[in-house]
């Protein structure tokens, strides 16, 4: 049976409403894999509209590079140039700019994933219900996993088994390597410029491990917690913490993984700990079954059924991607959203109206007005900034919303080319009339 024939078997008329088999239906729209994912800009985005994960398979590991709406390091405010790094080229390193929340490998011990020895593997990212899970078949075993993020609480869950040919020790890191932001695409690179690398504060105890970093006015955590597996955890430098396991041939685990921020919490670690102390209290299997009704209850607010398969694919993945990532405390950026996958690199770092506005024009049609509410919270506490952007740029009252500007509002409206782009004001006001209406 073809995937449209199976489409069509998953609707049926009534006589007064559409029957759909929701899940059956959303499996044909489903990003399958049949080798590994080698790149983080080949991942799986996962998230629940605040925490993110990408999700990648190089050849020795499972890894996850895990990132937030809100970990940001602000540079003072005030009015900044958008393009100024053609005369100073640190200068766009020391803007505002989202930094990611660390990163978590798990290691198996064996080169599982490498697409020279398998035999079988799929990776799947299940639209359904928001979860990805690999599984690869090889001369060293077989490993399988899945991975989600929950709402409540907010975190990262993992389940891992395997069974290897060999015992081997299994080792899962947590960890963050700070970096150069390249907020113009790589357009120039001080090679003794390490802005945003200072070190962060690793501990562990027990079943659980963490990550405090620092930024320029904020402080946030990163916390995993492990059940199973019998491991032992140790710092592994100054910038990773490791589990480690016995050796041995079958292994399986569950991980719960959450980050936390000083604007959200006057002790960010305490508040990320309790998270992954919760889900770990709620269990995988109690915590996806209600992932699921989350995500069951997403999907029921629209349907999509059009004749041209490529476009429907790209309408479910793209109304995926932002319920994934558009309900924390700022829109997601327009490129990479809540899923950088190199360390702390934001191309084009900044928020660009006549970029950003794209993901928010379908927003409404496509029964999902809650998705808005980011960027329209954002705009709206925006507005301090775009009247001193107005006096200080035109000269006049009233509010400039620059096409360029940051998460505090301050407008880039320095440079003649940006402030004499009056369009991206009149632009933020009929985004915000068509939300209110």
């Amino acid at each position: 049976m073809s995937d449209r024939d199976r489409k069509t078997g998953s609707i049926a008329f009534n006589g007064n409403t559409l029957d759909l088999d929701r899940e059956a239906f959303l499996s044909l729209h489903d990003v399958v894999y049949r080798s590994p994912a080698a790149e983080g800009y080949d991942g799986f985005p996962i998230g629940n509209g605040d925490l993110g994960a990408m999700a990648w398979t190089p050849p020795g590991s499972l890894h996850f590079q895990i990132n937030k709406t809100n970990t940001w390091d602000d540079a003072a405010p005030g009015l900044f140039g958008g393009w100024q790094d053609a005369r100073e080229p640190d200068k766009a390193e020391r803007y505002t700019s989202l930094r990611s929340c660390g990163e978590l490998r798990i290691e198996p011990g064996l080169p599982v994933f490498d697409w020279m020895y398998l035999t079988d593997f799929e990776g799947r990212l299940s639209l359904s219900d928001a979860t990805a899970t690999w599984r690869a078949e090889s001369p060293f075993g077989t490993v399988s996993c899945s991975a989600m993020i929950t709402h409540d609480p907010a975190a990262l869950v993992v389940h891992y088994e395997d069974e290897l040919t060999e015992e081997v020790p299994r080792r899962i890191v947590l960890g963050r390597w700070g970096s150069r932001v390249f907020e113009h695409w790589y357009r120039f690179v001080r090679r003794e410029f390490f802005f945003g690398f200072a070190d962060p504060v690793v501990g562990c105890g027990g079943d659980e491990a963490w990550v405090v970093q620092e930024t320029r006015s904020l402080g946030f955590a990163l916390a995993a917690k492990i059940i199973g597996g019998g491991t032992r955890v140790s710092p592994a430098n100054r910038r990773e913490v490791r589990f480690e396991t016995e050796p041995c041939r079958t292994c399986a685990f569950d991980l719960f993984v959450s980050a936390a921020t000083s604007e959200e919490a006057p002790d960010p670690l305490s508040t990320a700990l309790e998270t992954v102390r919760a889900a770990a209290d709620a269990g995988s299997p109690r915590l996806r079954e209600k992932h699921r009704g989350w995500w069951s209850g997403f999907w029921s607010k629209s349907f999509v059924r059009i004749p041209d398969d490529y476009l429907e694919n790209l309408w479910y993945l793209n109304v995926y991607q932002i319920g994934s990532s558009s309900l924390g405390d700022y829109p997601p950026h327009f490129i990479g959203s809540i899923w950088s996958w190199n360390r702390d690199f934001r191309p084009w770092n900044h928020y660009f109206q006549w970029n950003q506005q794209h993901y928010t024009w379908p927003l409404h049609a496509s029964g999902h007005p809650e998705l808005m509410m980011p960027y329209a919270r954002w705009k709206l506490e925006s507005l301090e900034g775009a009247k001193e952007a107005a006096v200080k740029a035109h000269g006049c009252e009233g509010a400039f919303y620059s096409d360029i500007s940051d998460r505090r509002g301050n407008q880039a409206a320095t440079e003649e080319s940006v402030t004499r782009n009056l369009g991206a004001t009149i632009l933020t006001a009929v985004d915000l009339l068509r939300h209110y209406e």
